[in-house]
């Protein structure tokens, strides 16, 4: 992404792809490795996964996940050979979550995951961002443009959108933009710069009629309503303008009108390219229409 301007044509996101060490904005070399990047820079993101303008498919195939429970054994054998060779605190199988999900998400759809409470959307939206916890197990493969992914890289170009929103309630929408443009930019981005990104993702995401409003606690009616605090969600998550997006059921606690708007910001953020991937529990007739 960049910002138009004499001092704007550079990356929101400043970083080298092969060292991890951040750089000076004079680096004419060519990454060819995306390790360890926080930069959404759609030729370099190009040139690794062959795609042109930063395009990102997202496969996955046969995935599996398995909650495993830790070994009850007190004595045996094959403990005692756990802890000789570091293995202790191995574990059984234990109970099967998913099985054999298959799926792909393509750049410029919101490709959404239905079902009913239980079923393993969350577990799926997880699995898919490598954000299982421990005694989890995850099998089954996760590609971009057809080349495997791993954590780092996955972390390095989405963001992940959480069903709780966690703000700092005594802020006004803008300030809280501006704490997060502060902390998630590149220290060597002016501050004009991260200004002019908060200006147009308020502008994006429709929060200029609330920027100047105190968020506070959801029950507060003085606050902001709830579709304006899912948007303000996505608002702090595409401040880099990541190429990959993942929410978890963003249209959760809404009214139908809410909701609406809510999958309407959605649709809006990928037909600008982007590959978003959210999950949804009960969906209305109209809101269905829209898929």
């Amino acid at each position: 992404m960049t910002i138009s301007g004499a001092e704007e044509h550079q990356p929101l996101l400043n970083y080298d792809f092969e060292d991890g060490h951040r750089r000076n904005y004079n680096s004419t070399s060519v990454d060819i490795e995306m390790q360890n990047t926080h930069v959404f820079n759609e030729n370099r993101i190009g040139k690794v996964y062959g795609s042109e303008k930063g395009a990102l498919t997202y496969t996955w195939k046969d995935i599996e996940v398995r909650a495993l429970e830790p070994s009850k054994e007190k004595f045996s054998f094959g403990r005692t050979y756990r802890r000789l060779f570091g293995r202790e605190g191995a574990t059984i199988a234990g109970k099967e979550i998913l099985k054999n999900v298959t799926g792909i998400a393509y750049p410029g759809e919101l490709t959404v995951v239905m079902g009913s409470s239980g079923a393993g959307k969350t577990t799926l939206l997880n699995s898919l961002t490598f954000r299982t916890k421990g005694h989890t197990l995850v099998t089954g493969s996760r590609l971009i443009n057809g080349y495997p992914v791993s954590r780092v890289t996955m972390t390095s170009l989405s963001a992940y959108v959480q069903q709780e929103e966690l703000f700092l309630e005594s802020l006004t929408v803008r300030e809280h933009l501006l704490f997060q443009a502060m902390v998630r930019m590149d220290e060597n981005i002016p501050r004009r710069q991260r200004i002019r990104r908060v200006e147009e993702v308020i502008d994006e995401l429709g929060l200029r009629r609330c920027e100047n409003t105190i968020i506070r606690d959801t029950g507060d009616s003085s606050g902001i309503s709830g579709g304006e605090r899912k948007r303000l969600s996505f608002a702090s998550e595409v401040l880099t303008d990541p190429p990959m997006m993942f929410c978890d059921e963003p249209t959760s606690g809404l009214d139908s009108v809410m909701a609406l708007n809510v999958v309407s910001v959605l649709k809006s953020m990928a037909q600008k390219g982007k590959t978003v991937v959210c999950t949804i529990h009960q969906p209305s007739s109209e809101m269905y229409s829209t898929f």
